[in-house]
């Protein structure tokens, strides 16, 4: 016998009504988003629902880092090693001015008094807390003229990795005036010694140390007339980020040497070397000489550049035991047959530099 049509007609209207029951339970159980915020809205190479970076006002010289995301946002979380989840920077409130205060506070509130020792070598050291920095030199007497190398070495004795950013080393006057670290100018297209750009940062794992050869030069005997010189060593180190221990905390500290006083002499004319420099296809041969021709005594640097039409390549002429360089020329430098032009300068302890240079006469004859 079939049902009444009454009795489906009831049914159908019990489960509708059950239905739009669930929806509204549905809909009040949700947890509503926060006033104001509605989607956000995903910056180019963010996730979907995460917000754009905002810059801090953080202190001057300490780079910003990412405001908190908005509430209610999605987050992206990295993984250790040890697969445990990284929370990301922005989920601590306030880091970045824990971390200015760490590192401001011990074991490093103050430098110790520096360790000077003068003659042949000299050598300069301070101390703050478990890391050092060291500045050493063959010797206090100079030339007027003279170009000088300097070690300077950055030693972590503490138990917990350090990062080291921007060695470097000046020599000035009396007056605080800077010398330039070379004979002459010329473009540095590769970093040569001397000239370190303050973003290298090193690593210095506990008890390692950071070594650099960096260079100085004096002013030419007509221009140091009364005036006294001193060389000094810098450098910045960060320590761990507190989140991620791996990578610097951003809070550059600085650490630098005593400086060192030099005694200054005019040099003799036995004391100006003399540079020589071939050049062909092939490459370039230089050779240092002091004025008698002989080689200098103990080891000659110096750098050199080389220049087309349209290409350029520059560099240090690295520590040479005999005075003496070789090396060929890329083909890019040897456009349409023409040598390159050269020029540069050698030095060594106990000299004056000598400048050279080689024109393009005679390089269309394809020599």
């Amino acid at each position: 016998m079939k049902a009444p049509s009454s009795s489906r007609t009831i049914c159908l209207l019990f489960r509708l009504s059950a239905l739009v029951v669930l929806c509204v339970t549905a809909a009040a159980c949700g947890t509503p988003a926060p006033p104001g915020t509605g989607s956000v809205p995903s910056a180019p190479g963010n996730a979907p629902g995460v917000a754009s970076p905002v810059p801090t006002n953080a202190p001057a010289g300490v780079r910003e880092q990412p405001a908190s995301p908005v509430a209610g946002a999605g987050t992206i979380t990295a993984m250790a090693a040890d697969g445990t989840v990284i929370p990301p920077r922005t989920e601590i409130p306030g880091l970045q001015a824990t971390m200015i205060a760490r590192a401001t506070a011990s074991p490093f509130p103050i430098a110790e008094p520096a360790a000077l020792q003068t003659g042949s070598p000299s050598i300069v050291t301070t101390r703050r807390g478990g890391l050092s920095i060291e500045l050493r030199l063959p010797g206090d007497n100079y030339l007027a003229g003279e170009n000088g190398q300097a070690l300077v070495t950055v030693r972590n004795d503490t138990s917990e990795r350090l990062f080291v950013v921007g060695i470097e080393l000046a020599a000035w006057d009396e007056q605080g005036r800077r010398m330039g670290p070379w004979p002459t100018n010329m473009d540095a297209h590769h970093g040569w010694p001397g000239e370190r750009p303050f973003g290298m940062m090193k690593e210095a794992a506990p008890g390692k140390r950071i070594s650099d050869t960096l260079l100085f030069q004096l002013p030419p005997p007509d221009q140091v007339g009364g005036r006294t010189y001193r060389v000094q060593a810098f450098a910045k180190y960060s320590r761990p980020d507190m989140q991620h221990p791996d990578r610097a905390d951003n809070v550059p500290i600085d650490i630098n040497t005593a400086p060192i006083l030099l005694q200054l002499s005019i040099p003799r004319p036995e004391q100006y070397l003399h540079a020589e420099i071939k050049v062909d296809r092939k490459g370039y041969t230089l050779e240092a000489t002091s004025a008698d021709g002989s080689r200098p005594k103990g080891a000659a640097w110096g750098a050199l550049e080389a220049f087309s039409a349209h290409v350029a390549m520059s560099g240090p002429l690295h520590d040479s035991v005999d005075g003496t360089w070789s090396d060929g020329w890329p083909d890019s430098l040897l456009e349409n047959g023409k040598l390159p032009r050269v020029r540069g300068w050698v030095a060594a302890r106990g000299y004056v530099p000598a400048l050279f240079s080689a024109p393009v006469a005679g390089a269309e004859e394809g020599q």
